[in-house]
């Protein structure tokens, strides 16, 4: 009969412990979804695309279709970069024929 009392005892202390180490469990992982949400918050802050279409639109990289122009995105294919014809057209294209001319030059 005390043995039997003994080990009650016992597996109650282990029962409060594993109790004891849920809350704490439970009040880490708030703790972790708040930093998360935190995190995730800034994260998109960092892609701020206004920003980037400014940056793209003034050194010429990014050129705004015209009124006569038609303008596709195919989202078919994995990420690349297309040029299609006409891309070489204004100051984009006299940059990328200059880049080509001294890439050949030096070769």
């Amino acid at each position: 009969m005390l043995a039997c009392a003994f080990l009650l005892v016992l597996n109650c202390a282990r029962l409060a412990v594993a109790n004891n180490d849920i809350v704490e469990l439970r009040s880490t992982l708030a703790e972790l979804q708040d930093e998360n949400r935190t995190l995730q918050a800034k994260y998109e802050l960092m892609y701020d695309l206004e920003a980037i279409e400014k940056q793209f639109l003034s050194d010429g990289t990014m050129v705004r279709p015209g009124a006569g122009q038609t303008v596709y995105l195919d989202l078919s294919e994995g990420d690349s970069v297309v040029y299609y014809d006409g891309a070489g057209e204004g100051l984009s294209g006299l940059l990328q024929r200059a880049e080509r001319f001294f890439t050949e030059l030096l070769s």
